[in-house]
């Protein structure tokens, strides 16, 4: 894309500064445009990066600070969307404080740091080798309760039954999988998400101390996943410890409820194509909790341990809907009513309060049929 934004390295002396940006004390190169609150260093090698967002061949190049730079070069490989637009600058500042110039050590341990992530994030020999731990992705991991979910299973055991309802219809599986397997959960409920669009919440739930015997009678005959609808038509049937796609044991404690990478990776792509998953090029911005790093491919190299190479992806965060639904609804009303992602984003969030998701999904798209 062709930038808007002046080269900060074209004539320093004339790089404009706002109200907030006058409090950071720069050496002469200006300040940073992505976050406006971290002062370039003088010249092309001092520490400053050219910016993913004004790569093309017709951009004219834009250099942010090395924080911005390290933010760019993870959000391009974790977010589908990639590094965020110059059209959304200014970001979040990341100090309210001056800044004091950029301190040498500090740039190289924030280098050493960008490595480091690279290599944990790409499944890569190298890391098992200097650290001897399967690598992990930065993002959100799969049914890891995040923020005010952290304490969910503890709170549960003193909402009333509304409230319990509420958090059962709930748009993100690992809140409706928590919900699934607490004791407190009443028969009704573990009724309804024992047909729950995700097999994890439908294993929680036939495997729940309370749920009823119709309900097993019932998945016995019609769930869709073939080793989980054999295996509740068992007398005593194993359902938790078991991967989620094929019923093996898993063997290792797994971010994905699967009992191999090569299972991890094969569920990812199934994912995709039923749309429980998308990878999100359309969309640019998404609820950071509602994207997921999912197995992509094997790690090279052969070395054990190393773990698969991931990629993001999104879920859907509007309940009832799946992920490729959810952004034709947002694509939808951002066309119909001009607005911009985040706006959309707000807009249908406040629907769902009132509205279910077919509901929300045929008020917003633009083909009706």
């Amino acid at each position: 894309m062709t930038s808007n934004i002046t080269d900060l390295f074209a004539d320093a002396d004339h790089v404009e500064t706002d109200a907030a940006t006058l409090e950071v004390c720069d050496d002469g190169a200006g300040v940073c445009p992505r976050c406006e609150s971290v002062a370039l260093s003088i010249g092309w090698t001092g520490g400053n990066a050219w910016s993913r967002t004004s790569r093309g061949v017709d951009d004219i190049a834009v250099y942010v600070c090395s924080q911005c730079g390290e933010d760019e070069a993870n959000e391009d490989w974790l977010l589908p969307g990639g590094a965020t637009p110059q059209c959304d600058w200014p970001v979040i500042r990341r100090d309210d404080s001056p800044a004091s110039g950029l301190d040498p050590q500090l740039e190289e341990l924030s280098r050493l740091m960008a490595v480091a992530s690279y290599l944990r994030n790409h499944g890569s020999g190298a890391w098992q080798m200097m650290s001897r731990k399967p690598p992990e992705p930065s993002r959100s991991d799969p049914f890891k309760p995040v923020g005010e979910w952290v304490q969910l299973d503890e709170k549960l055991w003193t909402v009333d039954h509304n409230e319990l309802v509420w958090w059962a219809g709930h748009a993100h599986p690992t809140v409706r999988r928590i919900v699934a397997s607490h004791e407190t959960c009443p028969p009704e409920i573990i009724d309804q998400l024992a047909e729950d669009p995700w097999v994890e919440i439908r294993q929680a739930a036939f495997a729940n101390m309370a749920v009823d015997a119709k309900t097993i009678r019932r998945a016995a005959t019609h769930e869709t996943v073939e080793w989980l609808r054999e295996a509740l038509g068992k007398s005593d049937p194993t359902i938790v410890g078991r991967c989620a796609r094929c019923g093996g044991r898993v063997k290792r404690p797994d971010r994905f409820l699967t009992c191999t990478i090569n299972c991890s990776i094969t569920q990812a792509r199934e994912r995709i194509v039923e749309g429980t998953y998308t990878k999100g090029k359309e969309i640019k911005r998404w609820p950071l909790e509602y994207i997921w790093s999912v197995a992509d491919r094997e790690a090279p190299g052969g070395i054990p341990g190393t773990g698969p190479k991931f990629r993001g992806v999104y879920i859907s965060f509007i309940p009832e809907l799946n992920a490729v639904e959810t952004t034709t609804a947002l694509l939808g009303l951002v066309e119909r009513e001009g607005l911009d992602e985040q706006e959309a984003i707000t807009a249908i969030d406040r629907m769902a309060q009132t509205m279910t998701g077919q509901a929300i999904l045929d008020a917003c798209r633009l083909d009706p049929s």
